[in-house]
């Protein structure tokens, strides 16, 4: 017996030894190796409930909800993405995503041509959440996953609890500010501060969806050069002229800018109907126009300006016909749909454009009167 107590002690003692000789971790090691196991564990669980094949987005759950977003939350965004990278195509949700994300509505993919389409309707959205939890003394990171239909997948739900601790990496992170601002360019809490950048980005997200919907069509008229007949309006009269017209002309410009477009401007507004039928019957004259400016292909851009409530940002969204072939029969009924040999695009986006950029030369004007301009609202962002 004494035997055994005398080798045991001896056991204990290399133990002892071997732990004292063994590196020890620093606290922002530790952190990391955590972050490292919850991201291992979202992909496994991935695998076993999600599409394999199946593109994929990440994003801050903070950012959607419009609150302000902290380095932990962007530190661990980060840690998947590059992770799940390794094996999926990662999917920048554009800004229509981005509000019907917020929405809890299902996501579409507008512009997109069919076969991609179809493709993204398997993409699986990864939301990072991080709370503090007083009672326990924890801080939790939590990551949930949903599909293109936003609805939950179940069973993937990982989640990661962390010190209190004010001097530890987590507790550290959860009080610091994102070091980037994760919102797509032209949402309402993130507007553009160009107008340029506004147009092109609109212009060109009007042009991939007309590839999209008419290059491959057998029946579709696609010539070497598409004409685009701009319209606008101010929503009320909230705007002045001027602002109107740079926008056109912004919007010209870009458009122009794409191989095979050209812009048509027209100097009259009007008032668009939005609906796609309607709109053709109560402005037949826009489409009975001289056959040089609407043949089959040209494109009839209609955008409207509306500024908030509070006239910090304006809203600017573009809704585009088009035609492919003749849009009446014969008898001059009307032909609304691709399957009858007509097209009428569905084609829509909206961008939001920051007014404090633009206010020096008169340009913007809010309900017909100047407006105080206050320093940008910076949401919690760097």
């Amino acid at each position: 017996m004494r035997k055994h107590h005398y080798l045991g002690f001896i056991f204990c003692a290399l133990l002892l030894t071997l732990s004292a000789c063994a590196p020890q971790l620093t606290p922002e090691q530790i952190f990391a190796n955590k972050i490292g196991i919850l991201v291992d564990q979202v992909v496994a669980q991935q695998n076993a409930g999600v599409d394999s094949l199946a593109p994929v987005a990440v994003v801050s759950a903070a950012a959607l909800q419009g609150e302000q977003v902290n380095r932990l939350e962007e530190y661990t965004t980060e840690r998947l993405t590059m992770k799940l990278r390794q094996s999926r195509e990662i999917y920048p949700l554009s800004r229509q995503n981005w509000f019907e994300l917020r929405e809890k509505q299902p996501l579409s993919f507008a512009g997109q041509a069919m076969e991609k389409r179809s493709y993204l309707n398997d993409l699986t959205v990864y939301r990072v959440a991080t709370a503090r939890d007083e009672v326990l003394k924890q801080i939790k990171v939590e990551v949930t996953a949903s599909d293109a239909q936003g609805k939950t997948v179940p069973g993937l739900v990982v989640e990661s609890e962390f010190d209190l601790n004010a001097e530890l990496p987590a507790a550290l992170q959860y009080q610091a500010k994102a070091k980037s601002n994760p919102i797509p360019e032209g949402v309402e809490e993130r507007p553009y501060q160009s107008l340029d950048r506004l147009a092109y980005s609109l212009s060109r997200e009007l042009v991939e969806a007309y590839h999209a919907n008419v290059v491959g069509d057998p029946n579709a008229v696609n010539g070497d050069e598409v004409s685009v007949v701009l319209q606008s309006q101010a929503v009320n009269g909230s705007l002045n002229k001027k602002f109107l017209n740079r926008l056109e002309n912004a919007l010209q410009q870009a458009i122009v800018g794409n191989k095979g477009f050209s812009c048509a401007v027209s100097q009259q507004d009007f008032k668009p109907t939005f609906n796609q039928v309607d709109f053709y019957r109560k402005n037949r004259a826009e489409f009975a126009m001289d056959e040089t400016l609407f043949q089959p292909g040209t494109v009839v851009l209609l955008a409207e300006a509306a500024p908030d409530k509070d006239g910090d940002k304006v809203g600017v969204s573009l809704r585009a016909l088009w035609r492919v072939t003749p849009l009446e029969t014969n008898k001059g009924e009307l032909i609304a749909t691709n399957l009858a040999g007509s097209y009428l695009s569905g084609f829509t986006a909206k961008g939001y454009l920051t007014t404090i950029q633009h206010a020096s030369d008169g340009s913007v004007k809010v309900n017909k009167s100047t407006p105080k301009y206050t320093p940008e609202k910076q949401h919690g962002f760097e």
